[in-house]
């Protein structure tokens, strides 16, 4: 949704390091202040996906999962 949202905007996006670039550019288009704890919650949901199995925590990514329906929510009107 990200790139879809740097896609609709002109904005960069080559590679993950881009993400944070354009979310804190559609916190700034939106002035919704929540896409900076969700873009933190979204990187860490990304970098629990290549942990080793034993040291994820099922519910805490469970949580995180639900919370970026919250995202998306968000991300949606900066596409159109």
């Amino acid at each position: 949704m990200a790139k879809a949202v740097a896609i609709a905007n002109g904005w960069r996006y080559e590679n993950h390091a881009d993400f944070s670039h354009v979310m804190n550019n559609a916190r700034n288009a939106s002035g919704n202040d929540q896409l900076w704890t969700l873009r933190a919650m979204a990187n860490d949901l990304h970098g629990s996906y290549y942990q080793r199995k034993e040291l994820l925590d099922a519910e805490a990514i469970t949580a995180s999962i639900n919370q970026i329906e919250t995202l998306l929510t968000f991300l949606t009107p900066l596409t159109e």
